[in-house]
């Protein structure tokens, strides 16, 4: 982070999407993908961000799909060099609160030091505590009831950052995790094996950065929290009723501060 204590700024952070076009687990979503880029292109002009698509179908990756979301953090990483951090977020997701700006809402060090989950126990892995102090944190993620889940997460900047790109597009590490849970396994096979991980990965809150539309205090979605993520919404066949009572109810931006007129109201 800036040596002056400032937290990223405008074109300091990269608001990252990136999709095959193939809808949510097999439970479409009316008009998923347009009304998402929408919900995030306003929210990246309001705060001066840049928000930056990218086609899974244009990147040369054969393995299963869910990998090529680290190829596309290395995308915008390369198509960005003034980015400082890049927020990776589903599609399944929703800014829910347009207002709040990253830097005081997470990214700015006080702020992080505060959020950040002293002592957590890092699920399926034998570390009893994990505390990182904010100008250590490389990486920001939660945890859900099954562990580590990178539906969204926020990855700084640097050669730490380049490292662990490197590794979870490893062939071997990837063939090695081609089963349930995949990509998010093998980051939690790093936090558990490598210090070098665990001791740049800050914990916070699932609800602060991951709420999902269902569960319990920590997991679900409060006022006031920025997304919404419709992980699992496909379980109970209810992808599309849950995305649009949440849509209905979120705040958008003024309409003032939109550089195009509003399709999905």
């Amino acid at each position: 982070m800036p040596e002056t204590g400032k937290g990223p700024r405008g074109k300091d952070v990269v608001l990252l999407m990136a999709s095959d076009n193939k809808g949510n687990q097999g439970q479409p979503i009316h008009n998923l993908r347009e009304r998402v880029i929408e919900n995030r292109q306003e929210y990246a002009d309001w705060h001066g961000y840049t928000f930056y698509q990218v086609d899974f179908d244009e990147l040369d990756f054969s393995g299963p799909v869910v990998w090529k979301k680290i190829l596309a953090i290395q995308k915008a990483f390369a198509a960005h060099p003034e980015a400082e951090w890049i927020w990776w977020l589903d599609l399944d997701a929703i800014i829910m609160t347009p207002n709040v700006a990253l830097s005081t809402y997470l990214l700015h060090p006080s702020v992080l030091e505060k959020r950040l989950l002293k002592d957590v126990v890092v699920k399926h892995t034998p570390h009893n505590g994990s505390s990182v102090a904010a100008e250590d944190v490389n990486l920001i993620i939660a945890q859900d009831h099954n562990g580590l889940n990178a539906g969204s997460l926020f990855l700084r900047r640097g050669a730490w950052t380049r490292m662990l790109l490197d590794a979870w597009t490893d062939p071997y590490v990837i063939e090695h995790h081609k089963d349930k849970g995949k990509e998010q396994d093998a980051l939690i096979h790093f936090v558990k094996e490598y210090d070098e991980v665990l001791n740049h990965t800050g914990f916070v809150d699932q609800h602060i950065m991951n709420a999902y539309h269902v569960g319990g205090e920590h997991m679900k979605w409060q006022e006031g929290d920025i997304c919404v993520h419709f992980a699992g919404c496909w379980v109970a066949n209810a992808c599309n009723e849950v995305f649009e009572k949440r849509w209905s109810t979120r705040t958008t931006v003024p309409e003032k501060y939109l550089k195009a007129p509003r399709q999905f109201p």
